[in-house]
């Protein structure tokens, strides 16, 4: 009997050993890391004794923004930027027993939200392009980072020493605020050297959200080239415009000039731009020189062909041209110096006051011509629906007697005309 009793009690022991024996429920993570802004978190908490299994929640406190608590104590998710640069204070409880048995409380746990460091990532070490340029060469570049709070704002920011003092303009560069260096390189340099700074949006005091860095460019010499390669045609009278163009040299800018004969009514401006109004077909050859701004100079010919007028087109010293040398406007073009001058064409095609009369008068003619019928058939439909009603019979009498009056007026006036050109003796 004693036997069998202390056997029961034994195994009921057994089965309710985690209770009996169990250890007090406690909270064993004292402090938690960091994490940066924009990285993914993830933690767990933990506890020891009690019965599992345990179930956690948030006493007091908040955590980062973009971090939350489950049940099964994991502190997960990614930091959010308006966290950043603080110590965020909480304390966390945990209840056994699926959340039926007793509760135990943590200590102050905290977690601070840094800022990655921000890096320029597509430089090598040093900062030097791997590429070399030339003068006259188009540059663009685009620097690229990571880390920080973005977006990024670029600057060209002035050197630690001497030997990288220069800014970007001085080789004919710009960087704008989204971190794009463009232009032409303008002057030979081996190499110049720049300092840029890239900030991220918020906290600029913080050191890990600034990057700076010493950029160095080769810019070398190559003989200077004329890169033009053909100049188009042009037509007689027809406004006529090219571009010369050129790398190379020593620095710019490039100056332009002729030797030998543009085509008549074209010339050459310092920079190099070809334009003006042909007046003389043929073909035309002569020379370019380019010179950079340290008397470096090239040369190469050309030759234009100038066409004939297309058919229909005015040809030079036609008033329709008007006068290119004066600057005077063709017949009918709207007045130089007169803002906001408009002119219509003639509908009628009348180029004196006897043609406008005349122009009038046929028009006015065949216009009654058409409409004379048109005025007999309603004048009939008034009498044919007039059924006795006075009203409707005058109104189509009306109608008839000023149909046949309008014609015999028209028809006297164009008799008019033709008389006074009889008498008058005009073609």
């Amino acid at each position: 009997m004693k036997k069998t009793f202390f056997l029961i009690l034994f195994f009921t022991f057994l089965l309710a050993g985690t209770e009996v024996f169990a250890a007090p429920l406690e909270v064993i993570t004292r402090e938690l890391p960091g994490g940066p802004f924009g990285v993914k978190y993830n933690q767990q908490l933990r506890a020891q004794g009690g019965t599992l299994p345990y179930r956690w929640g948030l006493k007091d406190g908040k955590l980062p923004p973009g971090l939350s608590l489950s049940s099964d104590g994991k502190i997960t998710g990614t930091p959010t930027e308006d966290g950043v640069m603080k110590i965020h204070a909480f304390s966390v409880s945990v209840i056994d027993k699926d959340g039926r048995g007793t509760i135990a409380n943590s200590g102050r746990l905290s977690i601070f939200i840094s800022i990655p460091q921000l890096m320029i990532t597509n430089l090598p070490p040093d900062g030097r392009f791997p590429e070399k340029g030339f003068v006259g060469k188009n540059f663009e570049f685009t620097f690229q980072a990571e880390g920080g709070i973005p977006p990024y704002t670029w600057k060209n920011i002035p050197g630690e020493d001497v030997t990288c003092w220069n800014p970007f303009a001085n080789i004919g560069l710009q960087l704008s605020e989204d971190g794009k260096l463009t232009g032409i390189l303008s002057r030979i340099a081996s190499p110049h050297c720049s300092r840029i700074k890239v900030t991220g949006r918020i906290k600029e005091d913080a050191l890990t959200n600034i990057a700076m860095t010493n950029i160095r460019i080769d810019v070398e010499h190559i003989p200077l080239i004329i890169t033009t390669k053909t100049l188009p045609s042009g037509e007689v009278g027809r406004e006529y415009r090219a571009t010369l163009s050129a790398v190379g040299g020593r620095e710019l800018p490039y100056s332009w000039r002729l030797v030998g004969d543009l085509p008549d009514g074209l010339s050459l401006t310092t920079d190099g731009i070809i334009s003006g109004r042909p007046t003389k077909e043929g073909t035309f050859d002569f020379t370019i020189v380019c010179r950079d701004a340290r008397k470096e100079e090239t040369t190469k010919p050309f030759s234009i062909k100038i066409k004939p007028p297309a058919p229909g087109d005015p040809a030079p010293g036609d008033p329709a041209l008007g006068d290119p040398a004066t600057g005077d406007p063709a017949p009918g073009d709207p007045a130089p110096g007169i803002p906001g001058l408009i002119t219509f064409p003639n509908p009628l095609g009348a180029r004196t006051f006897e043609e406008l009369i005349n122009a009038l008068v046929n028009f006015v003619f065949w216009v009654t011509i058409v409409l004379a019928p048109l005025m007999i058939i309603i004048s009939g439909f008034y009498f044919v629906t007039a059924l006795g009603d006075p009203k409707k019979i005058e109104t189509g009498k009306n109608i008839i007697v000023w149909t046949v009056v309008a014609v015999i007026v028209v028809l006297l006036a164009r008799g008019l005309i033709a008389l006074l050109r009889g008498i008058l003796g005009a073609p």
